[in-house]
């Protein structure tokens, strides 16, 4: 079957059948791979590209156009499948190509906003939010409230005195891998131990105070945020260049994994197993209700610019 006709019958699902879609988008897989052999899956600048990544693209396909999903479903992976990063963006924040881009954006404005500033003035603040077991019903609401309690404290507190950038990210916990210390720290924001993976919405930002330490400026915020370890604040990377700290912190914030999080008792966060097909689904889900028709600044946050 030649490319062309890959791209017509795509474009018009009416004209196959669900069972036939599943190995459509494999053999179309297959055929990108073979193709382009001196190409990888997705470009290599700017993000970390692995043999693990490639796997993880292929098996997010793979579960979205999988028999027996519904239309919508099936279409975000058809979608996925058909983006080259180029000419035919799919715009979605699960697509590799797509997030380098959006990604890109999102470190340009970051560095426009805070390229200039002291660096002493700026932090690098996590607010935790309480995880959920029903993501689709739940986390669009907590994700507004989020966003309002936030900037109403930076209102509240600091009025101008205050600029913030970041966005809001959704963690999926793994209900297997969490150990007795974890499972007991996250109680607290609503863990349960029934099977299910639950959810966590927080919200990764830079955040520049002119004259407060980040010990203070962490302090009043936990006056608010009150469960354990739900506020982080912590100061730029010393041994690295402004830029370069802010250009990380922007592509943090717009990762986007399909990968189980680590319990948040480590030092540093880390990504583990791949999501079951049943989890890459309703994250995907989420993710795209979450979106919108805003796009990835749906996600975004900031106050004061």
């Amino acid at each position: 079957m030649s490319s062309k006709r890959y791209q017509l019958v795509i474009n018009n699902p009416s004209l196959f059948t669900a069972s036939t879609s599943a190995q459509l988008a494999l053999a179309q897989i297959q055929a990108r791979t073979y193709r382009w052999k001196d190409q990888p899956f997705w470009p290599l600048k700017g993000i970390a590209f692995t043999p693990t990544d490639r796997t993880n693209r292929r098996k997010l396909i793979e579960a979205l156009v999988a028999d027996g999903n519904g239309f919508d479903q099936q279409m975000l992976g058809y979608q996925l499948l058909q983006c080259d990063g180029t000419k035919q963006l799919c715009g979605s924040p699960l697509c590799n190509f797509c997030r380098t881009h959006q990604q890109n954006s999102f470190e340009a404005r970051m560095l426009k906003y805070f390229g200039n500033s002291n660096r002493q003035n700026l932090f690098w603040l996590t607010i935790l939010n309480d995880l959920s077991y029903q993501p689709l019903t739940n986390i669009q609401l907590q994700l507004e409230r989020f966003r309002v309690s936030v900037r109403e404290f930076f209102k509240r507190h600091y009025g101008k005195q205050v600029r913030a950038l970041g966005a809001f990210e959704i963690d999926v916990k793994s209900p297997i891998d969490a150990t007795d210390p974890a499972a007991a720290l996250l109680t607290e924001y609503g863990w349960q131990a029934n099977g299910q993976p639950p959810y966590m919405l927080h919200l990764h930002a830079v955040v520049e105070l002119d004259g407060w330490p980040p010990q203070a400026f962490g302090d009043e915020l936990r006056q608010l945020y009150t469960k354990i370890k739900q506020v982080t604040v912590k100061p730029l990377l010393t041994n690295k260049p402004l830029t370069e700290n802010l250009s990380s912190m922007a592509r943090y914030c717009l990762k986007f994994r399909y990968q189980f999080a680590d319990n948040i008792l480590r030092d540093k966060p880390s990504y583990g197993s791949r999501f079951d097909d049943n989890t890459l689904l309703s994250y995907a889900a989420l993710i795209h209700q979450l979106k919108g028709e805003r796009g990835v600044t749906g996600f975004n946050f900031r106050y004061n610019l």
